[in-house]
């Protein structure tokens, strides 16, 4: 009898204790799977704009999916580190630019419905302001007011924009265009980097305008009317002290003009033919400076600033329905690559003619390709591949059929921002 009782207690005992675990090990489990969802922090916006969800994963990882893309069994796809999520369909390239603190980049995207975000490298959202129009330039970062304070100017159809950090408008700003006014090309010059900016708008039609920092518009300027479309913005060289205003139209002349709206002697050249690409580039003096300039039956010719033919180079590739394209480094702005199509070949040449890149794509001539320093990238967006390489070295794949800039650092250090949908993807290359 006594031995009944002991054992019945000890079963007694042994149950309560089962029983304490299992509750204990089925909360542990709630909390931990609680704490694996737990991957999304909300942010407060400025002004009281509701919050924007942020995604962030902190450590950079790379995928397989060999079965989700027909013949492309063995590409690796590298995953974003983190993400931002827009209300609307983004429609815009992510800008790029600096700010007054510590010189650290920032982003400008707009969504469908206009409203503009101005993000921080982190992805953290700075603010988010409705907006009635859609961005058709480059934003230039300027310090207006000379106080050591970046402000961001930009243009949309009806009025040219200047903002401060916060967002806010500065000075006279904004301007409204007239219709001979709306801009194909905007660009900022600064002469003598003293701050005394000139603000170049250049028209669909060929119209250039000439404003300085007060929007007064200068004299010879008012426009100054070439006739026909240019193929580049309005753009400035300084050599041995002097100014050129440089600039092609498409129908094939070539011009360099002085400050004042006059033409720089043995200017403009007639190559009769027309112009697809035009290059600027900067050296000691203008005998070694030279505009290089690709024709439409891609012929790449280089004369200096006294006009003077200094080449003219047949690139490589003769197949005659490929297009050649000049592809401007977006870091060192005196570099570019010539690219080419042939057929199921993507080629690129350097511009001492010889082709560093020649690989096989699948694509119905739907090519993006951009250069920064030592990276290029290919999007193929007919595959929705994004290629990145290091010199001639293939190093990333990414997901992309969409806009993607990068902000590079001193280390070296590339972040990729590719926009898919409503979401701008951040990657650390």
């Amino acid at each position: 009898m006594r031995q009944s009782l002991i054992i019945g207690f000890l079963i007694i005992i042994i149950s309560i204790i089962g029983f304490v675990y299992l509750k204990t090990w089925q909360k542990r489990t709630k909390v931990e799977n609680f704490l694996k969802e737990e991957n999304k922090e909300y942010k407060p916006q400025r002004d009281g704009i509701k919050k924007e969800l942020i995604k962030n994963i902190t450590k950079p990882k790379i995928i397989t999916k060999s079965d989700e893309i027909q013949n492309q069994k063995n590409i690796t796809y590298l995953k974003p580190q983190r993400t931002f999520k827009t209300k609307y369909k983004i429609i815009s390239k992510p800008y790029i630019v600096k700010t007054h603190r510590n010189n650290k980049k920032h982003i400008f995207i707009q969504d469908e419905k206009f409203n503009i975000y101005f993000i921080d490298e982190t992805g953290k959202l700075v603010w988010k302001r409705p907006f009635k129009e859609k961005i058709i330039t480059e934003i230039f970062e300027i310090d207006y007011l000379k106080n050591g304070k970046r402000q961001y100017l930009f243009s949309t159809s009806k009025f040219l924009y200047l903002i401060d950090y916060n967002g806010n408008r500065v000075g006279n700003f904004p301007y409204e265009l007239n219709t001979l006014q709306i801009p194909e090309f905007l660009n900022v010059i600064d002469y003598s980097k003293n701050k005394n900016y000139r603000i170049a708008l250049t028209s669909k039609e060929g119209n250039i305008f000439l404003f300085d920092k007060y929007l007064k518009i200068l004299q010879g300027w008012n426009p100054k009317s070439f006739g026909s479309p240019l193929v580049e913005k309005l753009i400035h060289m300084r050599v041995s002290k002097k100014d050129y205003l440089c600039i092609a139209k498409r129908s094939g002349e070539i011009y360099l003009i002085k400050r004042n709206g006059k033409i720089y002697d043995n200017f403009p050249l007639k190559l009769n033919k027309s112009i697809k690409g035009f290059m600027p580039i900067k050296n000691k003096n203008k005998e070694d400076s030279t505009l290089a300039i690709l024709t439409e039956d891609n012929i790449l010719y280089q004369h200096d600033l006294n006009g003077k033919q200094k080449l003219e180079m047949k690139p490589l590739i003769s197949n005659e329905e490929a297009n050649l394209i000049m592809i401007k480094d977006e870091f060192n702005l005196d570099n570019y690559l010539l690219f080419k199509k042939v057929k199921n070949n993507v080629i690129i040449l350097n511009k001492k003619n010889e082709i560093i890149i020649n690989k096989k794509i699948n694509s119905n001539n739907n090519i993006n390709i951009k250069l920064y320093d030592d990276f290029l990238f290919i999007q193929n967006k007919t595959s929705k591949n994004l290629s990145i390489f290091l010199k001639t070295k293939l190093t990333h794949t990414i997901r992309s059929d969409s806009f993607f800039s990068f902000i590079y650092n001193k280390k070296k250090t590339l972040t990729l921002l590719n926009t898919s949908e409503d979401t701008l993807e951040f990657y650390v290359i």
